[in-house]
């Protein structure tokens, strides 16, 4: 008896070695792992502002440009498709290792609950919300507050020893390795969108205005319980003192929950008063200047536009933290174009913020550079055209940095968007 006991404690240990190293071997690192590393480090400056909320805070907000301008340490943790309930258990393991001075919250979160994630068999995105926590007693109460079905239980449960989320994500052997962002994504929290928006039927004037019509039919959100945990995490935020701060991201369609959530919004901004400021940018996008080409998707900002989105997020935050912003000290990518020029060459530009030097880089269709300019104040480069294969990119660095702050820009190679020889998908 002593003897099969042995042999079965000494079973269980070699397969949760054998898991673990497997595991960490054989997944790629989730895009909530290394705020959630920052949060846990001892050794942290403390966090100025947090952005929580899903795939809408991540792709809309570069906490790099706030953290320049306003000389504060802001970061995002979220994760795709993540629910409100799922903000709240976050919060609630945040709180155990640091306390945000403030906390943002994207509303979109209130599209959904665990349940509906569940639902749509995107259980995946669901345990990456989970990802990074390295407390197994912390990860172990947050999956036991979410996990509601028992057929999910050996699975969801499995997340404990888990460093990555589920076993048929194995690493994409097409990641472009030219792209040196791919070893640098996650920034901060910031996971920015390399593509433009294809077969867009209406732009953002037309968006606008039919939003605000279904916003003021004041429909019901498909899950109410979104609601109910918004209340929870605002009556938590609320009582350890935390100011929150609440907003809504730029949007190109309308059939969706936006309006709905601005409806809720309205009654939770005026009730609530742990809700300290709310705005909602998708009704104001005409008034911001955000157009169809800021946008990778119907739903998601590209990184010309969350650039963009995100210093009309940081004037609003500014006035309601009375913290003031030098636009002069950020590093940041404006708009791509192309011009054809009277010798048959064409000019490609990028427009960028002040405090940025750039130098461009091209390669042909085996990834070899052909050409590198140094770093300088010229923000545009004359070649004939780009051909189908070959890519032009740029990095992009500070002419200034912050004392006591860096920012790894000059490791961060991105592809000219708008050049029909980049695969717009990539990244």
């Amino acid at each position: 008896m002593k003897r099969a006991l042995r042999d079965a404690i000494i079973f269980i240990i070699c397969f949760l070695l054998i898991f673990t190293i497997l595991d960490r071997k054989t997944f790629e690192e989730p895009g909530t792992t290394g705020v959630w590393n920052y949060i846990q480090d001892t050794d942290r400056e403390p966090i100025d502002i947090l952005f929580m909320g899903n795939s809408h805070a991540y792709c809309s907000v570069n906490p790099v440009i706030i953290n320049q301008c306003m000389d504060l340490n802001t970061m995002i943790l979220g994760a795709g498709s993540q629910p409100m309930d799922q903000v709240y258990e976050n919060m609630k393991v945040l709180l155990h290792y640091t306390r945000p001075k403030v906390i943002v919250l994207e509303s979109y979160a209130l599209a959904a609950t665990t349940e509906l994630v569940y639902g749509r068999r995107k259980e995946g995105l669901l345990y990456s919300n989970f990802d990074g926590i390295h407390n197994p007693v912390y990860k172990l109460g947050a999956i036991v507050h979410s996990i509601k079905w028992h057929d999910k239980w050996p699975e969801a449960y499995s997340q404990v020893f888990r460093p990555n989320y589920t076993w048929t994500r194995f690493r994409s052997k097409n990641t472009d390795t030219r792209n040196s962002e791919e070893e640098n994504k996650y920034i901060l929290g910031f996971r920015p969108q390399h593509n433009i928006v294809k077969n867009v039927k209406e732009g953002p004037d037309v968006v606008e205005k039919k939003l605000i019509e279904l916003h003021e039919l004041g429909e019901p959100l498909r899950k109410p319980a979104a609601k109910d945990a918004l209340r929870e995490f605002l009556d938590l935020t609320a009582k350890e003192k935390i100011p929150v701060y609440i907003f809504m991201s730029p949007i190109l369609d309308y059939d969706n929950e936006a309006p709905k959530i601005a409806a809720v919004m309205d009654d939770i901004a005026q009730s609530d008063p742990a809700v300290c400021g709310y705005i909602n940018f998708s009704e104001q996008m005409t008034s911001i200047g955000i157009e169809t080409d800021d946008f990778s998707d119907l739903v998601h900002l590209n990184r010309e536009g969350a650039n963009k989105f995100t210093i009309c997020l940081m004037d609003w935050l500014s006035g309601q933290l009375g913290i003031p912003y030098d636009l002069s000290k950020a590093t940041g990518i404006g708009e791509e174009s192309i011009q054809e020029l009277p010798d048959g060459r064409y000019r490609y530009t990028v427009s960028l913020l002040d405090n940025t030097q750039i130098k461009f880089i091209t390669r042909d269709e085996n990834g070899y550079i052909t050409s590198e300019t140094e770093f300088s104040d010229v923000n545009y480069i004359d070649l004939s055209r780009i051909s189908e294969g070959n890519t032009l990119s740029y990095v992009i660095c500070a002419k200034r940095e912050i004392p006591g702050r860096s920012y790894p820009f000059d490791k961060i190679e991105y592809s000219f968007m708008h050049d029909k020889g980049v695969d717009p998908d990539a990244g």
